[in-house]
């Protein structure tokens, strides 16, 4: 069914809370959705490096940039923890020293 369908049945639900209930039943099922294609797209994109081709060359079949393929493969995620800086041997800040968690603002960015 199309978007405009959809949105048609839901706006047909005389009740606005049984429209309420619909509408976040479709949001749960939909978010559950995309991340399986997600977790999809991570592993084809394993399965396409692993066949041999290039970050580019993958790039260029999902129609994205390099840069956007190698955030996407699975390997990647490790690069995506903050490590002890070498240069002032300090770990990143905490809860307690900034009153804030900027290590989860830095996670949801």
């Amino acid at each position: 069914m199309s978007t405009n369908g959809i949105r048609k049945n839901l706006l047909a639900i005389p009740d606005p809370r049984r429209r309420a209930q619909e509408l976040s039943r479709l949001v749960a099922e939909q978010q559950a959705l995309l991340t399986d294609l997600a977790q999809l797209r991570r592993e084809t994109i394993a399965e396409l490096r692993a066949g041999g081709l290039t970050r580019a060359q993958v790039a260029e079949v999902l129609g994205v940039s390099p840069g956007r393929v190698a955030q996407l493969e699975p390997s990647s995620t490790a690069s995506l923890t903050t490590p002890t800086s070498p240069l002032t041997e300090q770990s990143p800040q905490t809860v307690g020293e900034t009153g804030r968690d900027t290590m989860q603002e830095d996670a949801n960015l």
